[in-house]
């Protein structure tokens, strides 16, 4: 609890668990960031923890505090009535002084009895017998040596320097302590679940990585070795979705890199707790004690040979498989194709050769294209930086496309200033360079209605919740695909300029953290296919044995997939599919990479699809029920699905429309769109 604060607001802690010290919570200044353009009032104070936890440092800070004022009169009364349960060490150095100065006394006194020994001895000769053990000369000397051997055995321990055991003082023993508790009930949760007896619970014990952060010698541990286990087992996953064919030999290079990273980290950097000392540095990581032999460092065997690399290397290094093992996910996980079907969109959106478009059209809408994305910048909020950063380089990809250069360069003036703390300041000199060069007029516009947001878009929008996340933060999301605040090109950005271990480990950890998700849910989505084959197997021998069609509807089990995964190549063929609660959607046709999975679905009589717009998420739908895409919507009754859906409807199949226009285009031939009814 708190006992009181000083002048500046320092908070003084007494804890029940540990009532032989006091505990200090010092502000300080925040730490100069060398950026000019942070409000004083955003930058955070910096606060430090101090013990204390003796009298001498006790009366020291309570000398320091001025009884004038009522605030430090109040704190210096509790922590003087506190006092008497904090370590006395002025006692125990009056102790050490008064030891001494005894052993000075009793020499003299030792002296004195070896001299009277010597007279009587001159007097009356040596005695012997029991008349020489009666000696009071004699007596009197055994007497004061037995004190002085007891009190240098005393002095003696007076010497000997004070062993911490840093390992309790700082806590680690009692995080790792938990750590371990919880991996013991994670392991037994899993035992039961593997038994199919785990109990139900809402809540699920999760144990915290951040003991692993304090290095023991193993690769597991450390800040580069907690780094380099998320990433392996991330890595473990994707290769039980996709094994690699090439003999592994990309994938161990990548593996033995990261290990010896681990390695250099532990040797090239060795952590040290307590006071930084050359002779702290051998083989205990701290205090060695007789009860706790298991927090010795142990030495390292990894099977390869450990290197010594400086931290720039080590980041570098770091950053390259990050990086790598980010790209592989998001092609495994479809996320790629998704992203290239929309850049190939936006690329072929007014751009194409229309049937009735003559070439002077076709150049004016190339021109406005540009202008167009600019103008829309006026409509989002600046608490949306990452729509705002990708509409400014969509209009740059147009400019460049409609060959003009002037306005190319100056968007990517404006582009330079953005920031995803203060994205106001691009925005802004984005629409200068529209206003500077003759603005937009919507009335010059005649581009097709599918090439604009449709779909009830002038009804007013749900407004969006602000971040307050600052820019670094939002960062943290932007891996494979990302969301509204940073996309995937914001957060490589970020990797590559990390100049800091702790920056790359929590672009590493949020990573981590997003793509095991991901992976767990395509492995899922995998054993949901294979036991979906399973049983359109066995209706469809059932239907054989009746010699009736078989019907996907009566498979409604909990088991029917609405999602599936696996492998596959990503046709040019589009079409129109019927989903369950769902109009009739696009989508493009898929073919499995397994060869023996694509001859069973292909004879049960099914299709892989992933449905345009879905961030490359598969379906599975009969091949009967395959629709020929056309550019248009089905006509069926709309209104009984959600506004929500019909307006996704019509921007996915614009979208695809767009996607065939540029196909069609390469290969030099037509593509023929049925023109809407107007409504």
């Amino acid at each position: 609890i708190s006992v009181g604060v000083d002048r500046n607001f320092n908070r003084v802690y007494s804890i029940a668990n540990a009532s032989e010290s006091l505990f200090l919570e010092m502000i300080r200044p925040p730490a100069a960031t060398g950026d000019d353009s942070i409000p004083p009032e955003f930058l955070m104070n910096r606060t430090s923890w101090h013990v204390l936890e003796n009298v001498s440092i006790v009366d020291e800070f309570t000398a320091s505090l001025d009884i004038r004022g009522h605030r430090e009169n109040a704190l210096k009364n509790v922590i003087e009535a506190a006092k008497k349960h904090v370590h006395n060490d002025l006692k125990e150095e009056a102790d050490k002084a008064a030891r001494k100065k005894k052993r000075q006394d009793l020499e003299i006194k030792l002296e004195e009895a070896r001299e009277a020994l010597r007279r009587e001895d001159e007097n009356g000769g040596r005695r012997s017998g029991r008349l020489q053990l009666q000696s009071p000369a004699q007596t009197f000397l055994s007497k004061v040596t037995k004190e002085i051997d007891d009190i240098e055995r005393k002095i003696k321990v007076d010497k000997e320097p004070i062993v911490r055991n840093y390992n309790y003082l700082t806590g680690l023993e009692n995080l790792l302590k938990y750590e371990a508790g919880g991996k013991r009930k994670s392991r037994k949760m899993r035992e039961l679940e593997s038994l199919g007896s785990a109990p139900k619970s809402n809540s699920e014990f999760k144990c915290s990585p951040c003991g692993s952060i304090w290095p023991n010698g193993t690769l597991q541990s450390g800040l580069i070795g907690a780094i380099v286990n998320e990433l392996l087992s991330v890595e473990e996953l994707c290769e039980r979705l996709v094994p690699q064919h090439n003999d592994g030999a990309d994938r161990f290079d990548w593996i033995a890199k990261l290990k010896d990273l681990a390695a250099s980290w532990i040797n090239s950097c060795p952590a040290v707790l307590g006071p930084d000392q050359e002779s702290a540095k051998g083989d205990d990581i701290s205090a060695s004690t007789d009860t706790e032999p298991e927090m010795k460092k142990r030495k390292i065997d990894v099977g390869i040979q450990a290197s010594y690399s400086s931290t720039a290397t080590i980041l570098t290094s770091m950053k390259q498989c990050l990086l790598y093992l980010e790209a592989r996910i998001f092609e495994v996980s479809g996320l790629a194709m998704a992203t290239r079907d929309a850049d190939e969109a936006d690329d072929n959106m007014s751009i194409v050769e229309d049937a009735k478009m003559d070439e002077s059209e076709q150049e004016q809408r190339m021109k406005l294209a540009w202008r167009k994305k600019i103008h829309s910048l006026r409509s989002i909020p600046a608490k949306r930086p990452g729509k705002i950063r990708e509409t400014i380089v969509q209009a740059i990809t147009a400019a460049r496309k409609a060959q003009q250069g002037k306005f190319v360069n100056a968007l990517r003036k404006a582009l330079l200033v953005y920031h995803p703390d203060a994205p106001a300041e691009c925005k802004f000199a984005a629409i200068a360079v529209l206003d500077e060069n003759g603005g937009y007029d919507a009335s010059e516009d005649t581009e097709e209605e599918d090439d604009v947001i449709e779909g009830e878009s002038n009804e007013e929008e749900e407004e969006d919740v602000a971040s307050h996340l600052s820019g670094e933060a939002m960062m943290l999301t932007g891996s494979l695909g990302g969301d509204d605040n940073a996309n995937r090109v914001d957060w490589i950005g970020a990797v590559k300029t990390s100049r800091t271990l702790s920056r790359l480990s929590a672009l590493a950890a949020a990573f981590c953290n997003g793509a095991k998700a991901l992976l767990e849910k395509l492995l899922g989505e995998r054993e949901s296919l294979d036991k979906a084959i399973i049983a359109w197997g066995k209706m469809a021998d059932r239907a054989k044995k009746q010699n009736k069609k078989s019907n996907s509807s009566s498979y409604k089990g909990k088991e029917q997939p609405t999602e599936v995964w696996t492998a596959v190549h990503y046709l040019d063929e589009f079409c129109m599919v019927k989903l369950e609660n769902y109009p009739f959607w696009p989508a493009r046709k898929c073919r499995a990479k397994d060869t023996e999975l694509d001859k069973t679905l292909n004879s049960l009589g099914r299709c892989l699809v992933s449905l345009i717009g879905e961030d490359g998420r598969l379906r599975v739908v009969k091949s009967d029920e395959i629709e020929q895409f056309t550019g248009v919507m089905f006509e069926e009754n709309l209104e009984e699905h959600p506004k929500e859906i019909r307006s996704q409807l019509v921007d996915c199949v614009a979208m695809a429309r767009r996607i065939v226009r540029g196909h069609t285009t390469e290969e030099g031939s037509e593509f023929v769109e049925e023109k809407k009814t107007p409504s």
